[in-house]
């Protein structure tokens, strides 16, 4: 277990704040979803973020992806930081809110734990070779590239003993989503399904899904606000078979979070759904 969880509990950063000279490469940008967990709660939530591809060497970080080429998931992290703190991010102040240890984040967001990971679009990513420990050989956030509306997540474990927090999938039609359009009022049903997270995230969108999903019971919808609080949907609590209805009474668009209550027993990182409402 231990060289698994070495696997998936967080990515790498070789260089540090400061002292990087290298010249800013271009201006390429994307716009993804992004959030940051602590504690099973957000510490910077879930929210679109536009990113551009030297966001990390600005700061002194330097990722392994070209910056005219693609945005890399390292970046996104930077820019997350610089989002929640505004000119307090600095070159010279970076490491008071991020750090890190021979490769491992050991601070984000101003939170010292060595049980940082990060998620993309509900799994790990991974490159195309296969791993001896099973699925495929992750890659570290300095070598992920990242796209137009990815999911972008950075979350601590709350067990840390074994690592056996789930990741929250939404399903409809047995397909995993992350957007989805409704009519105001009326009823939607979806299934709620996850996996332990450090064990299979590796192991790609197709097989997590045949394979490693499972319902869960006892997941609770809820609208996320706009200062981060969770405000329950009434009676949208999924069954034993991952079954979960709800409906939001306005038109509009709306983040509904599906997440865990402490009292179940279970550990799962909150997963979030856009769900755009019509007339």
């Amino acid at each position: 277990m231990a060289a698994i969880i070495a696997l998936f509990v967080v990515s790498s950063l070789l260089a540090g704040c400061g002292g990087n000279e290298k010249e800013k490469a271009a201006t390429l940008s994307v716009t993804v979803y992004a959030d940051s967990q602590l504690n099973g709660n957000y510490d910077f939530p879930y929210q679109a973020l536009t990113v551009t591809a030297d966001t990390a060497e600005s700061y002194g970080y330097e990722d392994q992806i070209a910056a005219e080429s693609a945005v890399s998931a390292l970046d996104v992290l930077v820019a997350m930081h610089k989002a929640q703190y505004g000119e307090a991010f600095t070159v010279d102040t970076c490491n008071d809110y991020f750090a890190v240890d021979g490769g491992w984040i050991s601070k984000a967001f101003g939170n010292a734990t060595t049980s940082w990971s990060v998620i993309l679009n509900g799994e790990a990513a991974h490159s195309e070779v296969t791993s001896e420990y099973g699925g495929y050989e992750s890659l570290m956030i300095s070598q992920t590239e990242v796209t137009d509306n990815d999911v972008v997540e950075v979350v601590a474990y709350q067990d840390t003993e074994n690592y056996t927090d789930n990741m929250i999938w939404f399903l409809q039609d047995d397909k995993k989503i992350n957007q989805l359009s409704v009519t105001a009022g009326a009823e939607t049903t979806l299934t709620v399904k996850g996996y332990p997270f450090c064990i299979y995230a590796s192991y790609g969108t197709e097989e997590i899904g045949e394979n490693y999903l499972t319902p869960l019971a006892g997941v609770q919808l809820a609208l996320l606000e706009a200062d981060g609080s969770l405000t329950d949907l009434a009676g949208a609590v999924s069954d034993s078979a991952g079954t979960v209805t709800f409906h939001v009474e306005e038109a509009g668009t709306f983040t509904v979070v599906a997440y865990m209550p402490a009292d179940t027993g279970s550990l799962a990182f909150h997963s979030a759904l856009t769900v755009t409402a019509a007339e």
